[in-house]
């Protein structure tokens, strides 16, 4: 999604296409990141609420910084904000994931936001510039901090016995 390419909505099945794509792309980067990544560090520093929030605090970060490559197209005015998104909305995921023990509520969310971005992008050609791309990152700071609220007052154990995430049903 970097450069100049752009769907018109004329062409309905490139549109359907680009917008399956970018599901797709959401579940890759959740099962990476959420999956995979997030699991490891909550392995590592699952002992305590303050691990668990480490491990999403990290985790989100090697999100947010994937996302340095659309460098590779635009400015850094623009790349910035949407590394700072990638980084909130991972700590969101994040929770969603320990809550629920679960990464198809953040893959769900996820591509939402990015087919809702993509047709917003295809619609409106100066979706793009930086003053939209800096309020969307302004926007998504209660969202982060809802996710931490969400892993610092949980009353029942983030990661639940049965959970893919938990360490004793990763020993049997």
């Amino acid at each position: 999604m970097t450069g100049s390419l752009s769907f018109r909505f004329s062409t309905p099945a490139l549109t359907g296409l680009a917008a399956l794509f970018i599901m797709v792309h959401a579940f890759l980067e959740e099962t990476a990141f959420r999956g995979l990544v997030l699991q490891s560090f909550v392995r590592l520093w699952s002992s305590t609420n303050r691990g668990l929030i480490t491990s999403v605090l990290v985790s989100s970060l090697y999100s947010g910084g994937m996302h340095i490559i659309y460098l590779a197209g635009e400015p850094l005015s623009i790349v910035l904000p949407r590394i700072v998104v990638a980084f909130v909305l991972g700590i969101m995921f994040g929770a969603l994931v320990l809550q629920g023990g679960s990464i198809y509520p953040a893959v769900f969310f996820h591509g939402l936001l990015n087919v809702a971005g993509f047709l917003n992008l295809a619609g409106n050609e100066s979706a793009g510039t930086k003053s939209a791309w800096q309020l969307l990152s302004l926007c998504m700071l209660p969202l982060a901090f809802y996710g931490l609220y969400l892993l610092r007052n949980s009353t029942q154990p983030l990661v639940h016995s049965n959970s893919p995430l938990s360490r004793e049903s990763s020993a049997s």
